[in-house]
């Protein structure tokens, strides 16, 4: 670590790193929809209508997920204001937590060096760092998870402070669970079930977890707002548990159908560059019978493992449920590339394989950058205007970083070799902020919101039409009443509940109101306004449109 001496110094680096990769810019780009969208406004509505017990979304009831991190955006909300930054503060927050639990966790058990290498590859991986600048609830998931692993280990092993490390545990259990729902309280149980059983310890530990107190925590924590939720909605069982649990993991009528295989093919991606160089995990999955009862390494791998099956036997698959895997896998990996280059040294096979490794990446860089400057001329298309520049400015980076890691190699430096990945991953993510930017456009409603705010008059009703996937963050930038025509997409789940028949109108009584003279306001896919009555379209004013939406006036 060259002139980094001492814990503190080193945590420093990881602090300071990890905190400028998760929030520079943080708040530049538009709310992107679905994801942002949703959850910003959710948590908005909770703010101005005081509702913190029962999620809404655009006024209909949103039971899909529990409340936490609705919770913590609309904290954030009420002390920094309704805005992109402080929306994504909540993710991003937890990501730079979930760095440092790694690094403290990998420094308790396996020391200081390793936990700085493990730290660096999870503070530079390209997918836990995008994830963490992303509105969505699976880093706050992921750490509470990753936490409670960590704590869990450090109860078996550490001979001090056990009652501490167990009661920690089920706190971090029962937020999971108020984060993300069941799957927090399956995962950390399948992994540490099978941990035991492999140790051949399960009885002694179970003894010593104090199993009833950690019953007792668990429901102090998710008990309350449960049993709200469960007096105030009858439908809170059918949404919540049979439809979005059991539902998703075992039906095939949900979107985000994969087959069994999917994360075999994801995960080699999720964990890039590591993936590239197989060879500096030589012994990494080698355990003597000594070490198997007290390597930190097995707890990760069977944990990984774990998650890792779980996920695989559900028939609806995301990336991004496989965000808690990552950080368990940067301490493993940190631990292989630690035992390599400190224990062996460069075998000729090695240094051959990633020469050959970084030459493609090189190739692939120059490659693209030469394509695409041709790229109109070659496949008649266009990129959204300035996504290209900053495409190619990934690539750049992407190169530059290779070219570093060569030089390492050529001067024989392992450290430097190391080092050198971490920062042309650092590169290829700083470009791919400004990338995300441009990107986005498409995929906001805000210039939208900006065109009718100054525009829309007092007794002028605001809608958006069809299913409100693409719309989610209208509301959220307009600050003004919404309604929505039809209930469709997530909000079909709740169209029979009474309640939400006045936060939507059905496509007949929409067109009712712009024939009885309404003042009407409308955000509209291209697609379903080119479907309208010919009849009807000639009666609506166009104030603006972009590749996919368009807002109309009616009577206005």
């Amino acid at each position: 670590m060259g002139v980094l001496k001492g814990s503190w110094a080193v945590f420093l680096v990881v602090f300071i790193l990890s905190g400028f990769l998760f929030f520079f810019r943080l708040g530049d780009r538009s709310l992107r929809n679905p994801d942002e969208g949703r959850y910003a406004e959710i948590a908005r509505e909770m703010v101005i209508d005081g509702e913190w017990i029962e999620p809404h979304l655009y006024g209909a009831d949103y039971l899909k997920k529990p409340p936490l991190f609705y919770w913590l955006i609309a904290a954030s909300f009420k002390v920094f204001g309704f805005n992109e930054l402080a929306a994504r503060l909540v993710p991003a927050f937890f990501g730079v937590l979930g760095v440092l639990a790694t690094f403290f966790f990998a420094k308790r058990i396996l020391g200081l060096k390793t936990a700085f290498f493990s730290a660096l590859i999870l503070t530079s991986n390209f997918w836990y760092l995008q994830v963490g600048r992303y509105l969505l609830i699976d880093m706050v998931f992921s750490f509470f998870i990753t936490a409670a692993l960590y704590l869990f280990y450090l109860g078996v092993h550490e001979t001090s402070l056990k009652k501490i490390y167990y009661l920690s545990f089920y706190i971090c259990i029962g937020l999971a669970f108020l984060a993300k729902g069941i799957a927090g309280f399956i995962i950390p149980v399948l992994s540490i079930f099978f941990y035991l059983i492999f140790t051949r310890r399960f009885l002694k530990v179970f003894r010593e977890m104090r199993l009833l107190w950690g019953v007792l925590i668990f429901l102090a924590i998710v008990g309350p707002w449960l049993f709200k939720i469960f007096s105030l909605e009858p439908e809170f069982i059918k949404v919540f548990v049979l439809h979005e649990h059991f539902g998703r993991f075992l039906s095939d009528n949900f979107e985000h159908q994969e087959p069994w295989y999917y994360y075999v093919m994801i995960l080699p991606l999720i964990l890039l560059p590591w993936t590239l160089f197989p060879w500096f995990f030589k012994r990494a999955f080698r355990f003597s019978k000594e070490e198997i009862r007290s390597d930190a390494r097995l707890f990760l791998l069977i944990s990984a493992a774990s998650l890792f099956i779980f996920y695989s036997l559900s028939s609806s698959k995301l990336q991004t449920y496989m965000l808690p895997l990552v950080p368990l896998s940067a301490v493993f990996i940190g631990a292989a590339w630690h035992d390599r280059l400190e224990r062996e040294g460069w075998s000729a096979l090695s240094l051959r394989g990633a020469e050959i490794v970084l030459f493609l990446l090189l190739f692939a860089g120059i490659s693209f950058i030469a394509i695409s400057s041709k790229y109109d001329a070659y496949f008649s298309r266009k990129f959204t205007e300035g996504v290209l520049f900053y495409l190619q400015l990934i690539a750049a980076a992407l190169m530059t970083g290779t070219v570093v890691c060569l030089r390492a190699i050529k001067r024989q430096s392992k450290e430097g070799f190391f080092y050198a990945l971490i920062v042309m991953m650092c590169l290829v993510s700083v470009a791919f902020f400004s990338a995300m930017e441009k990107i986005n456009i498409n995929y906001t409603t805000k210039h939208f919101a900006q065109t009718l705010k100054p525009q829309l008059k007092k007794d002028g009703a605001v809608f958006i039409y069809g299913q409100p996937g693409a719309f989610y963050d209208f509301a959220f930038y307009l600050d003004a009443p919404i309604r929505v025509v039809g209930l469709e997409g997530e909000l079909e789940l709740t169209r029979g509940d009474k309640e939400d028949a006045v936060v939507s109108v059905t496509r007949e009584e929409f067109f009712r109101m712009i024939g009885e003279g309404w003042k009407i306001y409308c955000l509209i896919r291209k697609s379903d306004f080119v479907d309208l009555d010919p009849g009807i379209r000639r009666r609506l004013t166009v104030m603006k449109e972009d590749a996919r939406k368009i807002l109309f006036c009616a009577n206005a």
